[in-house]
């Protein structure tokens, strides 16, 4: 009984020390007044590091950049200067001739000018007279008279009566025009070059100009025999040879004209000109200023006559 009892007061003497001591708050059984929680006090808030003082770097004075002077504004290049307006040229410039198969269109055109005219025959070829009819062999000398409907018409001779229609391939006329028009090249070219020189040797001479030539708004005046002296004074100067004074048949009325971007006047004459197929009728104009011709040029081409 008494070992029993002793028992009960160690195990009761263990339990109020657990429960003093070791029974978390909330939970002790006998010393309840220690089950309140006391406020844990707030960590006080750490001071701020002081910083680190960094050994300072001594920085060695900059002496200060030397002042350069601007350089002065880049004046503009001047422009440059125009090249001088050369002077017309005094080069002699070779005529233009066209080919005869331009010129005949194809040997579909010959004027009349250019007969009558000897060839030979390449084929045997009927002549009929009045009496009958006779045959010249190829290789005879005949007479074309004219070309009309794409053939030739040939006579023995030119007083003959006798008559033959012929082909142009059935006589040499295409060579002996073409030897012709080298001869007429020749000459023309041997014409154009003194009149090239005769009008260099002019333009160094003082102009000389007939006051009444023109009115006195420079309007060319028509002489009495309805030519203009203006331009008769140039032709028989021999400023073109192209165009003979007796082979003009009319001439026109004075026109207003541009020449050089200047006012000029215009003449157009009518009148026949040398050509390969003989003197053709042709137009050209003569452009007056100032009181002189300063040239003549064809209307269809506008080429400058020789």
């Amino acid at each position: 009984m008494k070992s029993l009892f002793v028992t009960l007061l160690i195990l009761g003497a263990a339990f109020l020390a657990y429960d003093y001591s070791a029974a978390p708050p909330g939970e002790k059984m006998v010393f309840k007044s220690l089950n309140t929680v006391a406020p844990t006090p707030a960590p006080e808030a750490a001071a701020p590091a002081a910083p680190e003082s960094k050994p300072k770097t001594e920085v060695a004075p900059v002496a200060p950049a030397p002042r350069v002077a601007a350089a002065p504004a880049a004046s503009a290049p001047p422009p440059p200067t125009p090249a001088p307006t050369p002077a017309p040229s005094t080069d002699f410039v070779m005529p233009k001739f066209e080919s005869l198969d331009v010129l005949s269109k194809n040997w579909t055109f010959i004027p009349k000018s250019a007969f009558p005219r000897q060839v030979k025959l390449t084929k045997n070829t009927q002549f009929k007279m009045s009496a009958g009819a006779a045959t010249m062999n190829a290789g005879a000398e005949v007479t074309v008279l004219g070309f009309e409907n794409g053939g030739l018409i040939l006579a023995p001779n030119e007083a003959s009566a006798a008559r033959a229609s012929a082909p142009i391939d059935d006589t040499n006329l295409k060579a002996v025009l073409d030897a012709g028009y080298d001869q007429w090249k020749i000459a023309r070219i041997a014409i154009a070059k003194r009149t090239h020189q005769a009008k260099l040797a002019r333009a160094d001479a003082p102009a000389v100009t007939d006051p009444s030539a023109v009115d006195a708004g420079g309007k060319p005046v028509r002489g009495s025999d309805g030519s203009f002296p203006v331009l008769v004074s140039s032709l028989k100067n021999g400023e073109v040879t192209e165009i003979k004074l007796a082979n003009i048949h009319h001439w026109d009325d004075p026109a207003p004209a541009m020449l050089e971007g200047k006012p000029a006047w215009s003449i157009k004459v009518q009148a026949d000109v040398d050509t390969v197929f003989g003197l053709q009728p042709a137009e050209a104009q003569a452009l007056v200023r100032d009181g002189r011709v300063k040239g003549w040029f064809y209307t269809g081409s506008g080429e400058p006559v020789p």
